[in-house]
This record gives structure tokens, sequence and C-alpha cells, in this order.
């Protein structure tokens, strides 16, 4: 009799991907979160007021210019 297969529900495999694998991963799950809030009219003002385009995320990096979101912001919208 065979055994049945585990399921590590534990961590995700993309949890395990070595440095370069998984910033590509971050950078491609950042710019598909951007792109999806900024057709959120709150979200696509926010962005305009600080002249950003979604496609403007290139980097990692660009997540700092990314606005804050607020408990008040939540609250309001």
């Amino acid at each position: 009799m065979r055994k049945p297969t585990v399921e590590n529900r534990v961590f995700s495999p993309d949890e395990t991907l070595a440095r370069d694998p998984l910033e590509a991963l971050q950078l491609t799950r950042l710019q598909q979160t951007v792109a999806r809030v900024a057709q959120v009219p709150f979200y696509r003002k926010a962005f305009t007021e600080i002249g950003l385009a979604p496609d403007d995320v290139r980097t990692l990096d660009d997540v700092r210019r990314l606005p804050l979101t607020t408990k008040a912001d939540l609250r309001d919208n």
C-alpha cells in the first residue's frame, strides 16, 4: 500500500527561493498589487496627487514612493 502524500502547510515553496528569484517574485507581486489598487478611487486619487502611475513601479525600492494609508483613510473611504 502506498503512503499518502503529505502536504506541507507550514511554508510556501516561494519562501525558500534564492535571493534573486525571490526579489523578482516580490517585484511582480508589488506591481500587480499597485495596478489593482490604482483602480480604486481612493488610491487613484492618492497616486495622482503624488504623480505616480502604476507603471512607475520598476524596482522594490519604489515601494517607498507609495503613499501610506492611515486608519482614518480606511474609516473615511
